[in-house]
């Protein structure tokens, strides 16, 4: 694959793990109190630790996604 089209791949990927890591994240902290009569409101740091309990996957598959792409991004190299 030329180096081009990789770099614009990787960069592809970038902003969509990104968009998606946002994305998520906003529904996480919408959601982390529950659904339904039996939830319970969150304040402070209660409501900081019930979101990193839902997003933290989601915030590991964001990083390695930005770490494949960054590799991918800064390797290839063009032809001289």
């Amino acid at each position: 694959m030329k180096p081009k089209i990789r770099k614009t791949i990787a960069a592809i990927v970038m902003l969509a793990s990104l968009a998606i890591a946002v994305w998520t994240g906003f529904y996480c902290w919408m959601l982390r109190d529950g659904l339904g009569p039996d939830a319970v409101p969150s304040h402070g740091m209660v409501a900081i630790h019930r979101f990193f309990e839902g997003y933290f996957s989601v915030l590991g598959l964001f990083v390695l996604a930005l770490i494949a792409s960054t590799y991918v991004f800064y390797t290839a190299k063009e032809k001289s």
